[in-house]
């Protein structure tokens, strides 16, 4: 069995365009954006998709707090590029968003890092 990453399947559905030939599926832009959460929001968004509370991506501690705050408790600490339920957290209070920031931003760093080297959609 071989295996495309997600840069692969992209760069496969922009060369198929490229060449002018019909590519069933979604677009090489649109396969690269709805892999990171903070795009796909922002897409549904701008697509007047409703979506749950929520907030942009925040980068810092402070910024999550004061997000969590707006949105209340309990919220879901996601990590933007996680997959497959990897960096998601329920935290119910303030102390548990504390306890869980610095993980999940450090699985988006690892989970950024593997994306390149790792296949992630099989070809039977």
């Amino acid at each position: 069995m071989q295996s495309l990453t997600v840069d692969a399947l992209q760069e496969f559905a922009a060369k198929v365009e490229a060449a002018g030939l019909l590519w069933l599926g979604p677009t090489a832009e649109q396969i690269a954006s709805m892999g990171l959460k903070h795009e796909a929001r922002a897409r549904a968004i701008a697509a007047d998709v409703p979506v749950l509370p929520g907030s942009e991506l925040v980068s810092t501690l402070d910024a999550a707090l004061e997000q969590a705050q707006r949105v209340g408790y309990p919220i879901m600490l996601k990590a933007t590029g996680g997959g497959g339920g990897m960096g998601m957290s329920i935290c119910f209070s303030e102390d548990e968003l504390r306890e869980n920031f610095e993980s999940t931003v450090g699985m988006t760093k690892v989970r950024r890092s593997l994306l390149r080297r790792r296949p992630l959609v099989p070809l039977l």
